[in-house]
């Protein structure tokens, strides 16, 4: 069928499964698809096709184990919040930049 040229023999037999199984909405359950109609669910089917196939993202974990602050560090800025220290001798000490008040 010149209609469905370009596209695979999987995407046709799943467009008639769907047809076959009632699954195409708006399909008429007492005639058959026209070409077009058909030819469109087709077209559905290969995208679905090539879309379960394109290649995966895959996940990349951390290998590095060790907390992105350290402790002490979240400790001393604690301490300054419940003010314990100032938040410049926190920041003297860890190299932290403060912005300049005005």
């Amino acid at each position: 069928m010149r209609d469905v040229q370009g596209l695979e023999d999987e995407a046709v037999v799943r467009a008639c499964q769907a047809f076959t199984a009632g699954d195409v909405k708006g399909q008429s359950l007492d005639f058959a698809p026209a070409v077009p109609r058909f030819v469109s669910v087709c077209r559905e089917m290969q995208k679905a096709l090539d879309y379960s196939r394109r290649p995966r993202i895959e996940h990349k974990t951390e290998t590095d184990d060790s907390p992105p602050c350290p402790p002490e560090k979240v400790q001393a800025l604690a301490d300054a919040l419940a003010g314990k220290r100032t938040i410049q001798s926190v920041a003297e000490e860890y190299g932290i930049p403060l912005a300049a008040q005005g």
